[in-house]
């Protein structure tokens, strides 16, 4: 039986499931999903401490370690990884870290979704080591520093995914950006 939950998330936005249970938070789309190594590429916007990228780093490390001890995030990612797309593959289990990329507020320090697409689009386009355009097994990963803001951060979302515009980017990418919560969304 398929029930209709209204709920409240982490964040303290108002929300809408659709689930078997009041356990199914996630709803599966059956969009397109990463079937082969993913590739992460980390563009590190704003002032970013050191010991902070090291965590990042070694957490995104840990998702396909399978000798990590339980509770691990390898774990959680072996249920991730039970979404399949429209043709049934399953997400890949390997996840690597790709190329990194330092933006020093390039676009300033408050950000809305098209311009979070214009600072991958400078990674992409520019530099001297751009990684390679792979649609299909890289993602690129925006991660905001702790004084960055980006439009509907806190009240709306926390982060999210989605994929570039041709328009902008010139191709067709998958990406997600995560803000600092901790600092900017602290009385929520």
């Amino acid at each position: 039986v398929w029930t209709f939950f209204q709920n409240f998330d982490h964040c303290g936005r108002f929300f809408k499931k659709i689930g078997p249970s009041d356990l199914v938070y996630v709803k599966c789309h059956m969009g397109p999903v990463l079937t082969g190594d993913i590739i992460v590429h980390v563009i590190w916007y704003g002032n970013w401490n050191p010991n902070n990228k090291r965590i990042i780093k070694d957490f995104l490390l840990s998702i396909s370690e399978t000798r990590s001890p339980s509770p691990s995030v390898s774990e959680w990612w072996k249920t991730v990884r039970m979404y399949t797309d429209q043709t049934r593959k399953n997400i890949s289990k390997n996840v690597v870290l790709g190329s990194e990329f330092i933006d020093d507020y390039s676009h300033g320090k408050l950000l809305t979704r098209l311009t979070v697409q214009s600072v991958i689009k400078n990674v992409v386009s520019v530099g001297s080591n751009p990684p390679s355009v792979d649609h299909k097994n890289g993602v690129y990963l925006l991660l905001m520093s702790e004084d960055m803001g980006v439009q509907d951060f806190c009240w709306a979302v926390c982060g999210f995914h989605y994929f570039t515009f041709p328009s902008i980017v010139g191709s067709t990418l998958p990406y997600a950006w995560v803000g600092n919560s901790g600092k900017q969304c602290a009385d929520v």
